[in-house]
This record gives C-alpha cells, sequence and structure tokens, in this order.
C-alpha cells in the first residue's frame, strides 16, 4: 500500500485487491517526476499535480 499527500486530498493505491472482472485503464502508481510533480492512478483515476 503506499499513500501520497496531495492539495486534495490523501491517495492511497493498492489498498485492496482489484477484482478480476474490473479492467484498469492503467497499473497503479505514484510516480514522482520531479520534485514538484506527482503523478497518481489509482484503479479509477489519474491526477496530477505541480509544474
Amino acid at each position: 500500500m503506499k499513500t501520497v499527500k496531495t492539495p486534495a486530498g490523501i491517495f492511497t493505491i493498492n489498498k485492496v485487491k482489484i477484482p478480476s472482472a474490473y479492467t484498469c485503464a492503467a497499473e497503479q502508481k505514484i510516480e514522482y517526476i520531479s520534485e514538484n510533480h506527482v503523478q497518481i492512478i489509482t484503479m479509477n483515476q489519474a491526477v496530477s499535480f505541480g509544474d
């Protein structure tokens, strides 16, 4: 389980096992692109904060 705090709140990924019938557009991840830029992909959304 990974968690990141952002201006929009706290995002957590890999908290529950994704059901086999659920189709995700991409793999869940929290990616730090730079010191001020983070991209978060959860099971049902993708957001980017920073530069």
